[in-house]
């Protein structure tokens, strides 16, 4: 289950294709884009928050095409009680 955290931010519902593995999740930038310096890490938000049924979790990964060009996720696995954007 998803959900908008701020209603004055944008928000795209994650998607799904027929025959993927997992969900497409969106950017909801306050600006028109972000400018990522290599070698660095940053938050991108999302707006989303989302909940899940006891016993499971959200597992975050990248896509196979944004991976082979090095754009890499710093976490993963966030557990069934967390609570925030």
């Amino acid at each position: 289950m998803f959900a908008q955290v701020d209603k004055s931010r944008d928000f795209v519902v994650p998607s799904k294709e027929e025959g993927s593995a997992g969900y497409d999740i969106y950017a909801s930038l306050v600006q028109d884009s972000m400018i990522i310096e290599p070698f660095t890490t940053r938050l991108v938000p999302t707006n989303m928050a989302y909940h899940t049924p006891t016993g499971y979790y959200f597992q975050v990964e990248e896509r196979g095409s944004t991976g082979s060009r090095g754009i890499k996720k710093s976490a993963g696995v966030l557990d069934g009680n967390f609570t925030g954007e």
